[in-house]
């Protein structure tokens, strides 16, 4: 028993049109849950890229402490008001004369297939552009 059922719609172009812009609609807010997505990636990524650092800061730091010589407590209380003053002389030479390094970063498939999926998005948007302009 194979029996069709049609159905009668009023304004199909009309209707044809809302569900355009539905799809319209739709496409933008998967492109920009993949922008989020990349911007969550990134910041996952710096986030471990600044722990590592401050890791290797610490390091860095204990290294330095034991390689110090030992200075009595009496000398310490002495050389602190020198300490404050020339504190503030190394601040401002460090603010204008501060290097940086470039830091690797993992995931750089991962944004080529967030980058292509963007770009299908944007073409079928365009597509259906058309089609609205079209009808």
């Amino acid at each position: 028993m194979n029996s069709e059922f049609f159905v009668r719609i009023e304004e199909p172009r009309t209707l044809r049109k809302e569900l355009l812009e539905t799809s319209k609609l739709t496409i933008n807010l998967l492109k920009k849950q993949e922008i989020i997505k990349k911007i969550k990636l990134e910041k996952k990524q710096t986030i471990t890229n600044i722990r590592k650092i401050n890791s290797e800061i610490k390091l860095l730091l204990e290294r330095m402490e034991k390689l110090m010589p030992e200075i009595s407590k009496e000398k310490k209380i002495e050389q602190q008001p020198k300490i404050l003053e020339n504190n503030k002389d190394t601040i401002k030479k460090a603010e204008t004369g501060r290097t940086t390094r470039a830091i690797k970063q993992p995931g750089i498939s991962r944004e080529k297939d967030s980058l292509e999926k963007l770009e299908n998005l944007e073409r079928e948007l365009k597509e259906l552009e058309e089609k609205i302009k079209n009808i």
